[in-house]
């Protein structure tokens, strides 16, 4: 067996224009913080898609096929699905903690960060905001979060620019490195676009800097 094909596949199940797709799959990203996986969003259209794919309620994430948030009893459903916090509250798509222990349950590897990043890959990805990373924390080789004296901002949320934005910052707050573009590749499909599209968008407008082969060279926190 090949390497891709013993990569798990997680699998994000909505409904067409899901408001918590995006917020899914960037939960599904900082969970995975840099783990090799094959992350893909599929739409499903009617309560026959819902019930073949093993969808209850919008969104659904399964790991390999299996939905390890089920709750008993649950039946396919193409209705907006809630997710109940260790706290009590009530969100829109699991929490990275849930979805980091869902990942570990699973048997999904952790991915050694290469070079001095201990302290960034201690980061708690689900406690941080992006308008909130501290910076002190990370190796001073890799990439600038800050830039422009400090002046981020944040993205617009049109064309997936602001989810983009700040599945990067979430990314590499996470584990030190940049995400390759096809780890956003999930994250771009939320709004009908590729990863590449949106990263070439928010290099024009300068909300991060890209290398001469299309990859993250710095990322300016918003």
């Amino acid at each position: 067996m090949s390497q891709e094909e013993s990569r798990m596949r997680i699998t994000v199940l909505t409904v067409p224009e899901c408001p918590n797709a995006p917020l899914a799959v960037e939960r599904v990203t900082a969970a995975l913080a840099g783990r090799a996986a094959a992350v893909e969003l599929v739409e499903v259209l009617d309560q026959a898609q819902a019930t073949e794919l093993g969808m209850t309620g919008s969104p659904t994430v399964l790991l390999d096929g299996v939905d390890p948030f089920a709750p008993a009893g649950a039946v396919p459903s193409i209705s907006c699905r809630l997710y109940r916090e260790a706290d009590g509250a009530v969100s829109g798509a699991p929490s990275v903690a849930a979805l980091r222990a869902a990942l570990d349950g699973a048997g999904l590897p952790e991915t050694a960060v290469p070079g001095d990043c201990c302290e960034a890959a201690a980061l708690d990805a689900n406690a941080l905001e992006a308008d909130a990373l501290d910076t002190d924390a990370l190796d001073a080789n890799a990439l600038d979060t800050v830039g422009r004296g400090g002046q981020g901002r944040r993205a617009p949320a049109e064309r997936g620019l602001r989810a983009v934005q700040q599945a990067v910052l979430r990314h590499f707050a996470a584990t030190g490195a940049a995400p390759e573009p096809d780890v956003l590749e999930p994250v771009a499909a939320t709004a009908g676009r590729s990863a590449v599209e949106v990263l070439d968008e928010l290099a024009r407008e300068d909300f991060l800097t890209l290398d001469a082969d299309g990859r993250i060279a710095a990322a300016y926190r918003s």
